[in-house]
């Protein structure tokens, strides 16, 4: 019995201990289950709390309250028990320990048959997923050799890989995204059996799949991830024409290593961007029909299909925004989209040996309070209706023209730019 020191004093923990304790007094077998035990073990504070329990639903309500407990699947025997601590208000899933049945959809169990501690370890995805802890008698219960493959960094599969995956196949991309959160190598019979059913990927719903790669793109080691996901053929069946541009070593590296400039300030939206830009794609139009496809396959919200979009389009201008006319920067600095191409801009700078004259020049823009970023316009269309102007193209153009000049200095007050509208009508 290894015994563990649970260094997390927040009120989370506390609570988590309390429904261990309760269900413990009431006579049932109750320990903290999956990722807060493998986070405890490699020092890391825990996020949430997962306690699994011979108790039943039926018992954990009895237990906690019907108030207090809401069944989040009562046919896996899964409830939320949440309440107070200090005033906060705290929830933690508790499940009865169980056994699955067969996978028939590759993602859920069909049927499940409530079991002992050892059988619960046994269907679970990974052994540093499927260790318990008593939070009483400071004890780890390891069924499955989770500790040791925590101390040699492995990500391996409870028994047999092939299995695993054939019950659940999103489990091959949460091999990949825990491998780029820890910087652990998967197993060599777990990677095999990735590799071999890496087509079966696509059964997974899109916003699974986006999910996963999110929490991959932002993980602290996102070059990591992405090596195994291309390697293990996983990339070429979620985003095919990255994965043959990266065929080319030179160009996976490049982009790996932008994507690593991103690490500590770029989002999920400039980090996807960077592995489109791989594609070297020259056509707008190209550009939206890619980035529409993931949006629609990944579920991605309109936030995000904007900001990946914006930033393969104008990355490369603000990259030289020193050497361009103000005009043409400032509409994508006011967009709201700017800050993803400008992270872009950044990486692909920082890993040519590029000058940042370009991005600084933009990071210092976007500090400007509004009124002197985007400020009034000196020449309105009203202005123009009252020339004599009628709306239509020509129209358009001149306020077009005429805001640029007021953008790139040509007109200081109004009156410049009237009189200039007014010989535009000769």
């Amino acid at each position: 019995m290894t015994h563990v020191q649970w260094n997390d004093s927040s009120a989370l923990h506390t609570f988590a201990i309390e429904i261990v304790s309760k269900l413990q007094r009431a006579g049932f077998t109750a320990y903290f289950a999956g990722g807060c035990v493998r986070d405890a073990l490699l020092g890391n504070q825990p996020h949430d709390y997962d306690v699994a329990t011979n108790a039943t639903l039926a018992d954990v309500t009895q237990i906690f309250g019907a108030r207090h407990t809401l069944a989040i699947g009562a046919a896996f025997g899964v409830a939320c028990v949440h309440g107070k601590v200090h005033g906060e208000r705290h929830q933690v899933e508790v499940a009865t320990f169980r056994s699955d049945g067969k996978y028939t959809d590759g993602r859920h169990p069909d049927s499940v048959t409530f079991s002992s501690p050892e059988e619960d370890a046994k269907r679970r995805d990974f052994t540093i997923n499927g260790m318990f802890f008593d939070p009483l008698d400071n004890s780890l219960k390891d069924y499955v050799g989770g500790e040791q493959d925590l101390a040699i960094g492995t990500i391996r599969a409870i028994g047999a890989p092939e299995q695993r995956i054939d019950e659940d196949k999103l489990r091959m991309l949460r091999a990949v995204r825990f491998s780029a959160r820890f910087g652990f190598e998967i197993e060599p019979n777990t990677a095999h059996a990735i590799s071999h059913h890496a087509e079966q990927i696509r059964m997974v719903s899109g916003e699974r799949i986006a999910v996963e790669l999110r929490k991959l793109l932002e993980s602290a080691r996102p070059g990591w991830g992405l090596k195994r996901l291309n390697e293990l053929r996983l990339l070429r069946e979620l985003m095919p024409d990255v994965a043959a541009a990266w065929a080319n070593y030179a160009i996976r590296e490049r982009t790996i290593a932008w994507i690593e400039r991103l690490r500590d300030r770029g989002s999920f939206a400039s980090r996807l961007a960077a592995m489109l830009s791989s594609c070297e794609i020259e056509n707008d139009t190209r550009r939206k029909r890619e980035v529409l496809r993931l949006k629609e396959a990944w579920k991605l919200s309109n936030n995000d299909a904007s900001s990946i979009e914006f930033a393969l389009m104008h990355a490369q201008h603000l990259l030289n925004a020193h050497t361009l006319p103000w005009s043409l920067i400032q509409p994508m600095l006011i967009a709201e989209d700017s800050w993803a191409g400008v992270e872009l801009a950044r990486a692909f700078a920082e890993e040519q040996g590029a000058i940042l004259d370009g991005v600084k020049h933009c990071e210092i823009a976007l500090g400007w309070p509004r009124e002197r970023l985007d400020p009034p316009r000196l020449l309105t269309g009203m202005d123009l209706k009252s020339l004599g102007f009628q709306p239509g193209p020509k129209f358009a153009e001149i306020l077009r023209e005429a805001r640029a000049k007021q953008l790139d200095g040509e007109f200081q007050t109004s009156e410049e730019a009237i009189a200039w509208a007014m010989s535009q009508s000769r």
